[in-house]
């Protein structure tokens, strides 16, 4: 009976290590697309506006 606390307190121990990669993973994904979306924002406002003071 001894060895069970123990078991139970390292796998809550691995789901919490677990959880928090899971979100420092899921963020890193997230600023990744938003940095993405940003850029290619960024290509399409300067063509934009290139095309605008063309026209």
């Amino acid at each position: 009976m001894s060895r069970l606390p123990t078991i139970s307190s390292s796998s809550k121990i691995i789901n919490v290590a677990r959880f928090q990669y899971f979100q420092t993973f899921m963020l890193r994904k997230i600023t990744f697309n938003l940095k993405n979306l940003a850029y290619r924002v960024g290509i399409f406002g300067v063509l934009y506006i290139d095309y605008i003071e063309e026209s």
